[in-house]
């Protein structure tokens, strides 16, 4: 079943990521003409998501995922039908190891899974936060990630760049949105702090809590979230939009014509 939160007809975080990556796939996403396709680690930061934050739906979305599941039981491996394959069955020890932590799982207090809706310049956007605590003001996001020094190369302005994960995937972004938005819903959220609780899908998995304390990089994402959710409201508005393509995603690989190159 599709998460009702997705239909919400407002702007988020994962959309403003997609548009300052490919504004044709983003476009294309919008009109229902194209979906990215899910990825093995993405769901299994799904399952992981679920078994740590809403347990009771974890059964059920490994039930309608049966590509990672066993078709036999197997006395020789000690697993039944039906059980979560190796990846999938880690995403509980991952959860067992947060659980030990209890740095990690106070900030994971409060309520879980919150839909907020609010307004960049009159537009609507919207988020969806794994934990906020409205008795400490704070809220927090629950990542799965590869190690937790993890560093990824990512494109920029000044060319190709070496960053820590947490910077590779815009994270800044992200908190500064979900702070702004809380802050027009709920008073004393105006400075809430940011963190992310990760663990990593090594074995033994390791934890870690990110908070975001540099309000400089927040004003300075949260500046940047609002020019960008203009462009996709003007893009969204026009009748003849002329959208960028990247030519890396899955989308332009696929559109994209073989190219000649002399070397």
């Amino acid at each position: 079943m599709r998460d009702p939160y997705h239909d919400l007809p407002a702007f988020c975080n994962s959309g403003r990521k997609l548009f300052r990556e490919c504004q044709l796939a983003w476009l294309l996403g919008k009109r229902g003409l194209w979906k990215r396709p899910p990825t093995e680690p993405m769901d299994q930061g799904t399952y992981f998501h679920l078994l740590k934050l809403e347990p009771e739906k974890a059964a059920d979305w490994l039930a309608k995922h049966p590509q990672y599941t066993y078709l036999n039981a197997s006395k020789k491996y000690g697993h039944e039908k039906g059980d979560p394959k190796a990846a999938f069955r880690h995403c509980h020890a991952m959860v067992r190891a947060i659980e030990r932590q209890p740095l990690a799982m106070e900030r994971l207090e409060g309520e879980h899974e919150v839909v907020l809706t609010g307004e960049f310049n009159g537009i609507p956007v919207r988020c969806k936060v794994d934990a906020v605590d409205h008795t400490r003001k704070w809220f927090s996001d629950l990542k799965s990630c590869a190690e937790l020094d993890k560093e990824d190369w990512v494109a920029t302005r000044d060319g190709w760049r070496k960053m820590h994960w947490i910077e590779a995937y815009e994270y800044h972004w992200q908190m500064a949105m979900y702070r702004d938005i809380l802050r027009q819903n709920y008073e004393g959220f105006d400075a809430a702090e940011p963190a992310i609780v990760a663990c990593t899908k090594q074995d033994p998995p390791g934890v870690a809590i990110y908070r975001f304390t540099h309000e400089d990089k927040l004003s300075e994402a949260l500046k940047d979230a609002y020019a960008t959710v203009q462009q996709m409201h003007e893009m969204m508005q026009d009748d003849d939009p002329r959208p960028t393509r990247c030519g890396v995603c899955e989308l332009c690989r696929v559109q994209t014509i073989t190219r000649c190159m002399e070397v």
